[in-house]
């Protein structure tokens, strides 16, 4: 009795991995590798541009068409892009790890590259779960607003 139990805890905790199973994670693998490095690239020209913004805008402070956008000062766009490229790169270097250490994984069938590669996996979906949950919280806080200052706009008028 006490032998079929560990039978079975030691059967639970193995998981058998197909041919089929290896080759969709080898071509998964291929997938987010090209993805993640377009997210790298993104996340330098987003920083590229934020940087053009914070040294170009002392001289288009004085343009009256690049100086502000509704009353925000042009370096506040630069800083705002920054803090974009930070929070982008996280997902994309996520999403290259899980991609390195799946291929690794599935090519030298080590079975503790795949959870280090599935744990990448885990971390990349938890920082896009609360990264929706914090930008639908902030658009909760932010229609009441919008909506009672354009009331109170149109009252005015």
């Amino acid at each position: 009795m006490e032998n079929e139990t560990l039978n079975n805890e030691t059967t639970e905790k193995e998981m058998i991995i197909s041919s089929e199973i290896k080759q969709n994670l080898l071509t998964t693998s291929k997938w987010a590798n090209f993805l993640a490095i377009l997210g790298f690239i993104f996340v330098g020209l987003i920083v590229f541009i934020s940087l053009l913004m914070l040294i170009l805008s002392p001289f288009l402070g004085s343009s009256p068409f690049f100086g502000t956008q509704f009353g925000i000062p042009f370096v506040f766009f630069g800083i705002i892009y920054i803090v974009m490229a930070a929070l982008y790169f996280f997902p994309a270097l996520y999403l290259y790890n899980f991609a390195l250490k799946a291929k690794k994984a599935v090519e030298n069938n080590h079975q503790a590259m795949i959870d280090e590669s599935f744990l990448n996996l885990k971390k990349l979906f938890r920082f896009l779960g609360i990264m929706t949950i914090a930008i639908m919280s902030l658009y909760l806080l932010l229609i009441p607003i919008i909506v009672i200052v354009s009331m109170s706009k149109l009252s005015c008028m």
